[in-house]
């Protein structure tokens, strides 16, 4: 009989009156007591280690259960067999590796701690001479409110004036807000300060609170501008000069950006489009205006209700059967748009596709982009016998009303010359709506 020393067996153990089978029996379940609670007491000292960082997570009962499994073969295997004491020796090392591997990797074995990452903060698109940062904790216990900082400092030397921009930050999906410091509003779900008035450096507080426990938080400060810069300078320096004062056209450029302007949904989805593409929102606004007079049901590439077949798109090489953001995808033997926000993207990329791929610079490329858009020469009224009468043009988009209709007084009386695509007015028809450059103009005036 195999003898078992006595710190190896429970207090009042009878060595001798046990049948052989039931000894071995026994042993094995000593050993197995006897490692388990080791074993247990160790894991639980360990998962009591807190880290910071993002990784696996791995509770206390989880590692408890997962490891007394194992503890439970090795003990069986070592009252079995003399060679069980080295196959015990080895799972007993892997144990050992595998809690300082979770240990020094970062994960989280404290069921009582969440976490959060360290904020980003960025300008969209970058916006010169203005810089914004969002500090934040690495990781807070269960139940404790998540605290940010964001700050921004403004370089005068840069060509976008302060009072232009405005700081948003997106509340989490995982966190409630619970206040902020400062002059901020609240809209949905996006908190937004405005800089107007304020000096060119300082910093806003925002507080949120958890959903639950153990939940990741990833928070993202943005700041954006309404003048759009193009080439180092902004958008309103790229703009014709005006020739001759025009109350009409006064009013009617101011109308349409007050329109434009109170309609956060129609904003956001013309900013997202220029932090994709780099296309000023003020672009894509007007485009919007002209194919869809400003409808968010409606396309910025013909006018037509999204989700409806899109015959231009078919026209200039069609659409991948594969949906890609930003792209019209194959539907019915036809190119349709999945969302506003799909088709906003499309036009910022076609635009820019009338003047090689790339981001006018003057006011000459702005304006030949806008008329191309619609389709050139299209609706050029000097090479159409129309009563216009400020021909030659300037540049390619001068005598077009899509683009110049009521900028001054010099284009205060223009002509569609098709009326639907592909179809000609017959005779040309007066048109009565501002034009790209005036609806652009107009953003950057009032």
């Amino acid at each position: 009989m195999t003898n078992i020393t006595s710190d190896m067996m429970p207090p009042g153990a009878n060595m001798g009156d046990d049948p052989p089978e039931e000894k071995d029996a026994q042993k094995k379940k000593r050993g197995d007591n006897i490692a388990e609670r080791y074993v247990k007491k160790k894991i639980r000292k360990t998962a009591t280690k807190t880290a910071k960082g993002i990784g696996r997570r791995i509770t206390t009962r989880m590692a408890t259960q997962a490891a007394v499994s194992v503890v439970r073969g090795a003990a069986t295997a070592v009252v079995s067999s003399p060679v069980g004491w080295i196959i015990a020796a080895i799972i007993i090392v892997i144990i050992i590796l595998m809690f300082f591997f979770f240990n020094m990797s970062g994960s989280n074995n404290n069921p009582d701690e969440s976490e959060t990452t360290p904020g980003i903060g960025q300008t969209t698109p970058p916006i010169p001479g203005f810089t914004l940062r969002l500090e934040g904790p690495e990781g807070v216990e269960n139940g404790t409110l998540i605290r940010y900082i964001i700050t921004y400092t403004y370089n005068e030397s840069g060509t976008v004036p302060l009072d232009s921009i405005t700081i948003y930050n997106d509340i989490p999906s995982t966190v409630s807000f619970v206040n902020a410091t400062g002059n901020y509003s609240r809209s949905g779900n996006t908190i937004s300060w405005p800089l107007e008035g304020l000096s060119n450096s300082g910093s806003f507080e925002i507080t949120f609170r958890p959903s639950g426990d153990d939940v990741f938080v990833i928070n993202k400060a943005y700041a954006r501008t309404t003048v759009s810069v193009i080439g180092g300078g902004n958008l309103g320096n790229l703009l014709p000069a005006i020739s001759g004062a025009s109350t009409t056209a006064d009013e009617q450029q101011q109308a349409i950006a007050n329109i434009i302007k109170s309609n956060p949904e129609l904003l956001n989805a013309y900013q997202t489009g220029e932090a994709a593409t780099g296309v000023p929102w003020q672009i894509l606004a007007a485009l919007h205006y002209r194919e869809g007079s400003l409808d968010p049901n409606v396309s910025l590439a013909s006018g037509r209700r999204i989700g409806e077949n899109e015959p231009d798109i078919i026209r200039g090489g069609g659409c991948s059967a594969t949906y890609t953001p930003g792209e019209p995808v194959a539907s019915g033997g036809g190119c349709i748009f999945r969302s506003f926000a799909d088709s906003v993207i499309w036009a910022a990329n076609h635009f820019k596709g009338k003047v090689g791929g790339q981001m006018p610079t003057t006011y000459q490329g702005l304006s030949k982009a806008l008329a191309c858009y619609n389709g050139c020469p299209g609706n050029a009224n000097c090479p159409n016998g129309t009563p216009y009468n400020a021909c030659p043009a300037r540049f390619v988009g001068d005598d077009n009303p899509y683009v110049m209709n009521y900028y001054d007084q010099m284009h205060a009386s223009m002509y569609i010359i098709y009326c639907a695509d592909l179809t000609r007015c017959n005779p040309p028809a007066r048109d009565q709506r501002p034009g790209t450059l005036s609806v652009i103009l107009g953003l950057t005036r009032f």
